[in-house]
Parts: structure tokens; C-alpha cells; sequence
């Protein structure tokens, strides 16, 4: 090690060493330690109660409406040919859609009854 190396490896130590010893104490004194009050509790009759919304039941319309806007654009964003989307609840179809091409250079469209994608294919 040349002596620059070594003078500047010196003073390198020296000023985190000096950084290390000036380092204040964080203490809080007693005297400003938040206070909190005690707080009563409000009066249940007092409060006013709000009716929750009321859940609207799940439809084809709305499930058609939502993957109408997102697949047809993640489909074109993600460079694929077609998909196809199921959705049941407590053991009914509510929404069976085929999206773009089972096909593209035929230009066959998904029919979500007979398209065959297999699991984790690309293509």
C-alpha cells in the first residue's frame, strides 16, 4: 500500500470516527412527554347509524361489461391470438365468452364451447 493510500485510509477512519463520537444523545425529558386525556366514550344512542350500501347480486350483464372492456385490450396489448372466460358461481354459468381468434390466419373466432387451449400454451 503506497503512502497516499495510507493517508487516505488514515483519514477515512478518523472522520468516521469523528462522526461516530459527535453523534448526539436523543433523550426526551419527562417534562415533554405527551400527555393524552382521557376520553369518555360517546354515547351509543347518541351515534347516528348509517345504512351499508346493499350489495348488488353478480349478473351476466355486468360480468359481460367487464371482461368486454379487459380482455379484448390486454389481448391486443399482449400480443395474443384469443382467449376464452368462464365464470360460475354456486355451481351456474353466469358468463361463458370466447375474445378474438382460435385461428388467426383463418380468422376462426373462440367459441368458448369447442376452443381448446391447452394449459400454458404459446403460440
Amino acid at each position: 500500500m503506497s503512502r497516499t493510500q495510507k493517508l487516505a485510509l488514515s483519514l477515512s477512519v478518523l472522520a468516521t470516527a469523528v462522526c461516530f463520537s459527535q453523534t448526539p444523545k436523543q433523550t426526551i425529558p419527562a417534562s415533554t412527554a405527551l400527555e393524552i386525556p382521557s376520553a369518555k366514550a360517546p354515547d351509543a344512542a347518541a351515534i347516528p347509524t348509517i345504512p351499508g350500501p346493499v350489495a348488488h347480486p353478480l349478473e351476466k350483464a355486468d360480468l359481460e361489461a367487464f371482461f368486454d372492456g379487459l380482455v379484448p385490450m390486454q389481448l391486443e396489448r399482449s400480443d395474443i391470438a384469443g382467449a376464452s372466460v368462464l365464470v360460475i358461481k354456486d355451481g351456474q354459468v353466469l358468463l361463458q365468452k370466447g375474445y378474438g381468434y382460435a385461428d388467426e390466419k383463418s380468422q376462426k373466432p373462440v367459441d368458448p364451447n369447442s376452443t381448446i387451449f391447452r394449459l400454458a400454451s404459446i403460440s
